[in-house]
């Protein structure tokens, strides 16, 4: 709950911004009688009386019906957003003040994780898991001398960059661990917690971990709001060119990889060399794998965005390829499917998974647990997964 809430102001910025900047463009989700068989809202209406009841000095209530995630809410503004396992405006509660509701079913909830807020919001979100979902990825404390944090004087990218950096602090003399290199380092701190475990519970070789931090919103030079920054760095073909997004991938190639190499043992064997990402950065990691096969044999891509850019996969030449996503997102589990069709010919192996979840940092950490021990240990995912393309 403590990291949630650290990274909630950065994962809102990523995800959830976009949604509040054009809320109409949010789909709202089908009725129930329109889609009986999806993520749809039931059309309950909530009398005052209860709403008030469920959240009395709260803010926030929410609670599971058999197959119906139901959420009342206290805000102020013009509307407010159900958030993020499940996106949907939410419907004001007539004679309320301030008050919303919302009822959605979802399909198989018993199977399902679920994150939970409204927007807007500065509080952490909630976590739900089904007593039949997949149990949560094991992590462990990881001693802080195994973390650092680095800034880089890029010229690639003309300003200082931040890498965070999980590896042993004393390598022994002429080794070199196998390496993940990670999209929105910040997610090093959970990942390298699940990696710690894997390694003592023996399932995967010692693995090093270098996130690449996106660079702050005030480093935009003329491209608009800071959720745009990461766009251009991660989003080939994005709108404005891909100025941004050449000068981040020789920033990896350039000066990452190789001070991870020199300072850190990182391996350069690209059988032992991974790239990863969740979201746009998800998208980010298959174009690193696709346009450097030689660099990085192994690639994990989890809820990619950028559809755009997914047919520039096409014809590539890949190692491995460990897809994710969530039967609950809007588009990013389609996403996923799309590119394991248009990767499975150049792929060495090649796997998909697609859980009952959503958008979120909780779907992401099962992911990376289960894609560690496919590329690196001996053990195949679990049989929650989807069958593996061929």
């Amino acid at each position: 709950m403590l990291r949630l809430a650290a990274l909630l102001g950065f994962w809102l910025a990523i995800c959830a911004a976009p949604a509040l900047a054009q809320t109409p463009r949010i789909n709202p989700q089908p009725t129930c009688l329109e889609a009986p068989g999806e993520v749809c809202r039931t059309g309950r209406q909530f009398a005052l009386a209860e709403v008030e009841g469920r959240l009395k000095a709260a803010d926030l209530a929410w609670w599971i019906e058999d197959d119906t995630l139901n959420v009342v809410a206290r805000r102020s503004g013009d509307y407010a957003l159900l958030c993020c396992a499940v996106q949907t405006p939410m419907d004001r509660v007539e004679g309320g003040v301030d008050l919303w509701t919302m009822s959605v079913r979802i399909p198989d909830l018993l199977s399902a994780q679920l994150t939970i807020n409204v927007l807007p919001s500065s509080q952490p979100m909630a976590l739900w898991r089904g007593p039949q979902a997949a149990k949560p990825a094991n992590r462990t404390a990881v001693p802080e001398d195994w973390f650092r944090e680095i800034t880089i004087p890029s010229k690639a990218m003309s300003e200082p960059r931040k890498l965070t950096v999980y590896a042993p602090p004393s390598p022994p003399p002429g080794w070199r661990y196998p390496v993940i290199y990670a999209a929105d380092g910040e997610s090093v701190q959970a990942w390298a917690g699940i990696v710690h475990a894997l390694v003592q519970a023996g399932d995967i070789p010692q693995v090093i971990l270098v996130g690449l931090r996106p660079g702050p919103a005030d480093t935009v030079r003329g491209a608009g709001p800071g959720i745009l920054f990461r766009h251009h760095e991660y989003l080939i073909g994005f709108e404005g060119g891909d100025a941004r997004f050449t000068a981040h991938e020789r920033f990896l190639l350039e000066e990452v990889a190789p001070l991870a190499e020199r300072e850190f043992a990182a391996a350069t064997d690209p059988r032992e060399r991974a790239v990863a990402g969740y979201s746009n950065g998800g998208a980010w990691a298959l174009q690193m794998a696709a346009r450097h096969p030689g660099v990085f044999g192994k690639v994990i891509s989890l809820s990619p965005g950028g559809a755009s850019g997914t047919r520039r996969l096409e014809g590539a030449l890949f190692g491995d390829v460990f897809l994710g996503g969530g039967r609950l997102e809007q588009t990013f589990a389609a996403n996923a499917r799309t590119a394991a069709d248009v990767v499975a010919p150049g792929a060495g192996r090649l796997w998909l998974e697609i859980r009952n979840a959503g958008h979120s940092h909780d779907l992401w950490d099962d992911l990376f647990a289960e894609a560690a021990v496919w590329m690196f240990g001996d053990a195949a995912p679990s049989a929650t997964s989807e069958a593996p393309a061929q």
